[in-house]
């Protein structure tokens, strides 16, 4: 099980280090996409990993994010990050 933890680097402050899993995941998921320059993508849910992975697929070369969510603060704020359109389901 020690072989399975990492100690973070000391020089990191702990925002740095909390936002990594949730980076992880945002990347993972746009590889896993296969996401090609112009792509359109849908994110469902502006939460912490979801709005890591409308970035990362903004940065992977989508033209485009739509993201949805049910709570409108969290689609205020994607919606200052790019060309990213938040969409309300609620």
């Amino acid at each position: 099980m020690q072989a399975l933890v990492l100690e973070p680097d000391r020089r990191l402050s702990l925002r740095e280090i909390e936002i990594d899993e949730p980076l992880a995941v945002g990347l993972h998921a746009a590889t896993k996409a296969q996401i090609r320059p112009g792509d359109v993508a849908l994110v469902i849910g502006a939460g912490t990993i979801g709005t890591v992975t409308a970035l990362a697929a903004l940065a992977g070369g989508c033209s485009r994010v739509i993201i949805s969510d049910v709570q409108q603060p969290k689609l205020d704020l994607v919606a200052r990050m790019g060309p990213i359109t938040p969409v309300n389901v609620a």
